[in-house]
């Protein structure tokens, strides 16, 4: 058994202590979520099903992020990464809950000055995380390619805490529909942050040719359908959402793997199944939006049934059940 320096001990008991206090975030942040998400739609227990139809259920998805996603993510990043978490990663770690709870009072009040100012919290913790990440990429540099992974997770998810300002403020750039501006801040909190962290880690313990390019491919990918729906160009909105989408499809594929080849314990192969399949289910639902609004079909997916399937599974199925997957013990 190798004896760790004092140093690689340090930065052990650091990555141990966020892994443990970013689980404990995400524990508790489960459930405030769920007794929020009851008090706004006291029927959903009776009729669980008709909670994704809900009028706010966008909304609803947005705020598991911040409250379960992202801790979950950083408990990620601390098991699977070798490198010491830096002083704002720590710190973010800890303040994750705190910082999560006034998007709560921000989500219950009308869109206004006083919303968005609720919001700040969360705009400051990501801005940490942001820090964090040009912190681990200047002591290190774009290797190893699942720590570059890690990197752009934390710095994305800034943008998303940005468009949630925007859209409790209730305005409106470049003519977007409040509906795409709140999209915007799902996209980056859950593509944005929960889909690189899980290529990452994916790859980080399986290395290959094909894992590499998933990784970089979701690098490029989720900022580049963003830029493609600015465009307001059809065509280069559907062939961005295509290559995002077919780069899902190979990381689907290597979580599906995870079942055969990866961990020992059934619960885990399970939860790996429910990722790569929601994932594959939820791009297909992606492709079939924009090819279709791209021929104009008569079949073609509205964005609030996207809003729905899409992006229910990309939360609970995908995210959930694969940052759950890489933080049991039998995958660190």
């Amino acid at each position: 058994m190798a004896v760790q320096t004092a140093d690689e001990a340090r930065s052990q008991r650091r990555r141990d202590n966020l892994a443990a206090r970013a689980g404990a975030n995400a524990l508790w942040g489960a459930i405030l979520w769920t007794l929020f998400v009851g008090v706004q739609h006291m029927g959903w227990l009776v009729r669980p099903w008709e909670l994704p139809l809900a009028p706010d259920w966008v909304e609803m998805l947005f705020l598991f992020a911040p409250l379960v996603i992202v801790p979950l993510g950083l408990r990620a990043i601390a098991l699977h990464s070798s490198m010491e978490p830096p002083e704002p990663l720590t710190w973010a770690g800890a303040l994750c809950l705190p910082c999560a709870i006034p998007l709560l009072i921000a989500y219950s009040a009308q869109k206004s000055d006083m919303a968005m100012f609720f919001t700040l919290p969360w705009l400051f913790l990501c801005s940490l995380l942001a820090l964090s990440a040009l912190m681990r990429f200047k002591a290190r540099g774009l290797r190893p390619l699942h720590e570059l992974g890690f990197d752009v997770a934390l710095a994305y998810i800034v943008i998303g805490a940005g468009w949630c300002s925007i859209a409790r403020l209730g305005l409106r750039p470049l003519d977007f529909s409040e509906m795409i501006v709140q999209l915007t801040a799902v996209h980056f909190h859950f593509a944005g942050f929960a889909l690189p962290i899980i290529a990452a880690c994916l790859f980080g313990r399986a290395p290959g040719r094909v894992g590499a390019i998933n990784v970089l491919g979701v690098i490029a990918g989720v900022p580049l359908l963003a830029m493609g729906i600015s465009s307001k160009v059809q065509a280069v909105e559907t062939v961005t959402a295509l290559v995002l989408a077919l780069i899902c499809v190979s990381v689907a594929a290597l979580t599906l793997g995870q079942c055969a080849r990866g961990p020992a314990r059934a619960g885990t192969r399970v939860l790996f199944a429910i990722t790569g399949l929601s994932l594959l289910v939820s791009m297909g639902l992606a492709g079939a939006y924009a090819v279709g609004n791209l021929l104009e079909a008569t079949w073609k997916l509205d964005i609030p049934t996207m809003a729905t399937w899409h992006g229910t599974l990309n939360a609970f199925g995908f995210a959930l059940c694969g940052l759950l997957a890489l933080t049991r013990p039998d995958t660190k």
